[in-house]
């Protein structure tokens, strides 16, 4: 069956365009709508592993995502979206938030992962920790193992995290 990706990456233009994506590290696309310029980036993720897509505004980032999933599925794109508005950002930070740009980090650091990861400029202007920092920040607990508590304690603290107890004094991490 052929797909709407296989027709778009038949177009001789579009060829031509991904012949000239290996010679050159940054591309600007203008002057499509933001669907055919989802397409267009989609159909280049067959040539390239890793593709890291800047835009201007939250609202265009937010955008390619919802037309890349379309086209690609979710295992293949990793949002990190910032609010445009830093006092928003700071105000609004919600849970699946923090959740997506962890597995956009994660995305980029694990060298098997293939994908496009698509952000805001706003984004690009985060602090972020270095790649090793951020693997050895990775903690992986199975239910049903035992742990050393002490050591693990030491080990979130080193990561900057800490204990903290609940009113019941039970412990939490």
């Amino acid at each position: 069956m052929v797909t709407l990706l296989d027709l778009f990456s038949e177009n001789d233009q579009i060829k031509k365009w991904h012949q000239n994506l290996t010679d050159k590290k940054r591309q600007l696309m203008l002057g499509l709508s933001t669907s055919t310029k989802a397409l267009a980036i989609a159909s280049s993720l067959r040539q390239e592993d890793k593709i890291v897509l800047l835009t201007s505004t939250y609202g265009e980032a937010e955008g390619l995502v919802s037309d890349l999933i379309s086209i690609l599925g979710e295992e293949l794109v990793y949002p990190f979206l910032v609010d445009d508005s830093p006092i928003v950002e700071f105000l609004m930070s919600s849970q699946e938030k923090i959740i997506s740009r962890v597995e956009a980090l994660r995305f980029l650091t694990d060298p098997s992962k293939k994908g496009i990861l698509v952000c805001n400029i706003a984004a690009s202007r985060l602090i972020l920790p270095s790649p090793n920092v951020f693997k050895d920040s990775i903690v992986k607990i199975s239910v049903g193992e035992e742990y050393d508590q002490h050591a693990l304690i030491h080990q979130l603290k080193g990561n900057r995290l800490s204990k903290s107890y609940t009113s019941t004094n039970s412990r939490r991490i």
